[in-house]
């Protein structure tokens, strides 16, 4: 994983490349493009979900000072349940209509 940033010396945005991904950060116009790609069922199964939050979970507790990481996941979700866990998540709090998953810094 390379990391590079870009934008205002206020706002550094990061720009982290994978050996099958480039991420930047989003632009609320770039959903309508993106989502039919990310969210088909092409896109499924090839770990690139999983890929993605490795790369911006290690990109955080490195590049930054945040300590901890949290994912609030649809119970019925179990693919991002799953995915959660092998992130290193730890589930801290449930409910009928969002878990939580922390992510601490050293314990991923």
């Amino acid at each position: 994983m390379t990391a590079s940033r870009h934008g205002p010396d206020i706002l550094l945005i990061p720009r982290i490349e994978t050996e099958h991904l480039t991420l930047n950060a989003p632009r609320v116009s770039d959903f309508d493009e993106y989502a039919p790609i990310v969210m088909s069922e092409n896109a499924e199964g090839h770990g690139l979900a999983f890929e993605a939050g490795s790369a911006m979970r290690d990109w955080a507790f490195a590049d930054t000072k945040l300590r901890a990481l949290v994912s609030y996941i649809d119970p019925a979700d179990e693919r991002a349940i799953s995915r959660a866990v092998r992130l290193g998540g730890r589930q801290v709090a449930g409910s009928a209509s969002v878990v939580t998953y922390r992510y601490a810094a050293g314990e991923t």
